[in-house]
C-alpha cells in the first residue's frame, strides 16, 4: 500500500486532520463575520440617513407650501385692496360724466330751445352753474394704484 516514497512520513487520523481544518476555518471564517456585521451596521446607518433626509425634505416641501400659501394670501389681498381702490375711482369718474353729460345735455337744450330773450334772461344763471361746475374738484386717476406690481 505505501511506496517508498511515503515510508519515513507520520500519518494521522482522518478524524484529526479533519477536526485541525475545521478549527483553522473557523478560525479564519471569523473575519467573514466581522466584516458582515460590520457592512450590516453600515447598511441600517445608510437607510437611517436615507429617512431622515427624506424626511428634511419633507419638512422642507412643507415648509415651502406655507410659505406659497401666505404669499398667495397677501396678492390676494393685494389685488382685492388694488381693485376697490381702482373700482372707487371708476365709480367717481363716471358720477363726474354722468354730470357733466347732463350739463352739457341742459346748456345744449337751454341753447337750442329757449327765445332769444329767455336765454338772455338765464345767461347769469346758466354760466353760473357752469362756474360751479368749473369750481368742482377735479377727478384724477393716480396710475400708482393701478400698479401690475405686487410686493
Amino acid at each position: 500500500m505505501f511506496e517508498n516514497e511515503h515510508k519515513e512520513h507520520k500519518f494521522e487520523h482522518l478524524e484529526k486532520v479533519y477536526e485541525q481544518h475545521v478549527k483553522s476555518i473557523k478560525g479564519e471564517s471569523g473575519f467573514i463575520r466581522e466584516r458582515l456585521s460590520s457592512y450590516v451596521k453600515l447598511m441600517e446607518g445608510i437607510r437611517r440617513s436615507i429617512d431622515s433626509i427624506q424626511k428634511a425634505k419633507e419638512a422642507k416641501e412643507d415648509e415651502l407650501v406655507r410659505i406659497v400659501e401666505t404669499l398667495k394670501s397677501n396678492l390676494e389681498k393685494q389685488l382685492k385692496e388694488k381693485l376697490m381702490l381702482l373700482l372707487s375711482e371708476k365709480s367717481a369718474i363716471g358720477n363726474e360724466i354722468t354730470y357733466l353729460e347732463t350739463l352739457a345735455e341742459t346748456m345744449e337744450n337751454e341753447i337750442n330751445s329757449a327765445s332769444r330773450s329767455q336765454l338772455v334772461k338765464k345767461s347769469k344763471e346758466l354760466i353760473k352753474v357752469i362756474e360751479d361746475a368749473k369750481k368742482r374738484p377735479t377727478v384724477a386717476f393716480d396710475g400708482s394704484n393701478a400698479s401690475p406690481n405686487f410686493m
